[in-house]
């Protein structure tokens, strides 16, 4: 593959086909995992520093794992730290919010045509979920339901075929989705595939019934499916040398942090902000948790909050007016290195999505990238309280624009 010194591969993704090609308990995809290793989201974390529901859906995913009976015995266990936390990022994983992803959990697989492959935890549904923090009796009933239920109707569905999740993208955002805090008509047009497909390889009824029915009642069920296609686009451009394009976004909780293609896999991190907050009835912005979550690969590929001219209905929940959403596109064409021929805004003109993040022009135009995000409540109980838009912190450019020119300096003259 040819590397363009001015996009540095970007502009490749217009080409890139990523497919979903089955659900699969985590550990079958990454042998890693074991009963008490688990992946999280953002960048590196302590025990003893875990805010309160990445902690609880820990306390979750241990009780999945079965090697606790108990939320208090599986407490004591992490107290003890007699556990393994990593970053989904080492493992080819992105997870949404706390990102905690046990060997059994089900994960969406996507694969592109150079056999590049990533995977995100399939979506609980609607309500309380472990992603959020929850980690009761019927949250961890609901995961094993769909390991013993839907994973095999979903399998059997496109068992023969393949979706196309690039397809559904590029349709997604012509018909009211970003990407990241919408996946609306992307969901559905996953649901009449797989109906489909499910129909088409004889799917028995009454299955068939149970699990589109559970999947339809998520709006956003598509959206790790996204994460996943997304993981794939920015790995297809990391390790170029010299490139200063991001690579990966990621939070959670503490801090937030960026990866750099031309440096590795180094994180660069700031403590987590909070953001313009739209909240749920009887909250303030003192009960929300900064940021977290890896599911801003979306806004690293040029989805999210740089294609929100797509969703008027993200924008107007965030309280934008149409003013404020073009210059947020004008602003992010700014700081990205191209704009793609593929994904287009439905707008005046069907520019392109800007992609393609560049520390060295971040800094240049003093403008950060947003992320669209999901808020949750400190108190692990709660979940989810609303929705915002934040501000990824300057210094973690600054700090990778500064690692890339001694980076350069030191490379060998040719």
């Amino acid at each position: 593959m040819h590397i363009s010194n001015e996009t540095y591969g970007v502009e490749h993704w217009d080409a890139a086909q990523v497919s979903f090609t089955r659900i699969e308990r985590a550990a079958t995809v990454c042998p890693d995992l074991g009963p008490r290793t688990f992946l999280h989201a953002g960048p590196p974390i302590e025990a003893g520093e875990l805010p309160g529901p990445t902690r609880s859906a820990l306390i979750g995913a241990l009780l999945l794992e079965r090697q606790a009976d108990t939320p208090s015995e599986a407490a004591r266990l992490l107290d003890k730290e007699a556990l393994t936390l990593m970053p989904g990022h080492d493992f080819n994983a992105v997870g949404p919010m706390t990102g905690i992803i046990s060997a059994s959990t089900p994960v969406v697989v996507a694969t592109d045509s150079a056999g590049r492959t990533a995977f995100s935890p399939l979506s609980e549904g609607a309500g309380r979920c472990l992603r959020f923090g929850s980690h009761d009796e019927r949250t961890i009933q609901r995961i094993r339901w769909i390991l013993a239920e839907a994973l095999p109707v979903i399998n059997s569905a496109f068992q023969g075929t393949s979706l196309n999740i690039s397809r559904i993208i590029r349709s997604a955002l012509e018909h009211g989705d970003e990407c990241h805090s919408r996946s609306v008509a992307a969901t559905n047009q996953f649901l009449i595939q797989f109906l489909a497909g499910a129909v088409r390889n004889g799917v028995e009824s009454d299955r068939l019934t149970r699990v589109f029915r559970w999947m339809n009642m998520d709006a956003q069920f598509f959206g790790t499916f996204t994460m996943a296609a997304a993981r794939i686009l920015a790995d297809s451009v990391h390790g170029v040398p010299g490139s200063p394009v991001v690579t990966a976004i990621a939070a959670n909780g503490c801090r937030v942090g960026i990866r750099v293609s031309g440096l590795g896999d180094r994180w660069f991190t700031a403590d987590a902000p909070v953001g313009h907050t739209v909240l749920f009835s009887g909250f303030d912005p003192g009960d929300v948790l900064p940021i977290m979550g890896d599911s801003c690969v979306t806004e690293v590929v040029g989805l999210g909050a740089l294609s929100l001219p797509a969703s008027p209905v993200v924008a107007a929940h965030l309280g934008l007016d149409i003013d404020d959403v073009r210059q947020r596109e004008r602003d992010m064409e700014r700081i990205t290195v191209t704009r793609s021929g593929r994904y287009r805004l439905p707008m005046a003109g069907f520019p392109g999505i800007p992609q393609g993040i560049d520390v060295r022009r971040v800094i240049d135009a003093s403008i950060v990238p947003m992320i669209n995000t999901g808020l949750v409540h400190r108190d692990p109980a709660i979940g989810q309280i609303g929705a915002g838009l934040a501000p990824i912190p300057l210094s973690v450019f600054q700090a990778a624009a500064a690692a890339l020119v001694e980076a350069t300096r030191s490379q060998p003259a040719r």
